[in-house]
């Protein structure tokens, strides 16, 4: 899928995770334009973000990495969403630090034409497959099962949002073949991000079988290619004498 970089300013996001992942994507409505978006997210007044936006037309723009936390979810009002965390206390948990939100062009009363559709189930199913998330009800989310006043997203066509994920299949592509690590390498527990537990760390010059591979990871220094190992865990091609695995 081809993305922009679009970013916001500093003050409307937060690097980093704390101690969640992902578990969730919520799926939001602009009531605006996509370069009216790119604006107000550059713009430290917004105070808010997400981590994508696609337009009408199936440009998709991102604003934020998906291992920092975008504001776009953190206010909990009257929640109908079943999954949603709670403290020990009964409270509810940010759902800004465990979701991924993306933003889709248009009105509360718009029909979502069919390439932003197409755009928006590839991009849930790359992200849910980067994160393990599944493809259900529980875990694809409307903003207004967090914020029920929010008449957010709209016309939103979630559950053909998550069938055409769902058909989209698995994004890690089997393919046998040995790499070397060329610097000291953090075999990452089935996850490929460097938000995943390390599992071991393997020494440079070392002889690596991998099972498989994803072009969909976290991307590092411009390369998102992970190798999957016969255990389903993953290391980072770049750290590899074969960084592209596709080459």
């Amino acid at each position: 899928m081809d993305k922009r970089w679009a970013g916001c300013a500093g003050s409307n996001f937060r690097p980093g995770r704390t101690v969640f992942r992902p578990e969730a994507i919520v799926i939001h409505l602009m009531a605006g334009s996509l370069r009216g978006t790119d604006l107000w997210f550059a713009s430290p007044a917004a105070g808010v973000s997400a981590h994508y936006g696609i337009g009408k037309t199936g440009e998709v723009h991102q604003y934020v990495k998906e291992e920092d936390t975008a504001f776009h979810a953190g206010t909990v009002d009257d929640p109908t969403w079943t999954a949603i965390r709670r403290t020990a206390a009964g409270g509810f948990v940010n759902p800004n630090l465990y979701t991924i939100g993306i933003e889709h062009e248009g009105f509360e009363n718009d029909d979502w034409p069919e390439p932003m559709v197409e755009a928006s189930s590839e991009l849930i199913a790359e992200v849910a497959g980067r994160w393990q998330i599944p493809l259900d009800r529980e875990h694809i989310v409307k903003h207004h099962e967090i914020r029920r006043v929010k008449p957010c997203p709209g016309k939103a066509p979630v559950e053909e949002l998550i069938r055409r994920a769902a058909a989209a299949g698995p994004a890690v592509q089997s393919s046998l073949m040995e790499v070397s690590a060329v610097s000291n390498l953090n075999v990452r527990a089935s996850l490929p991000s460097t938000l995943a537990p390390v599992r071991r760390v393997v020494p440079r010059g070392t002889r690596m079988t991998a099972a498989g591979f994803i072009a969909t990871g976290q991307s590092i220094s411009g390369n998102p290619c992970w190798y999957r190992d016969p255990a389903g865990d993953f290391f980072w091609a770049g750290a590899t004498d074969r960084p592209n695995p596709a080459a």
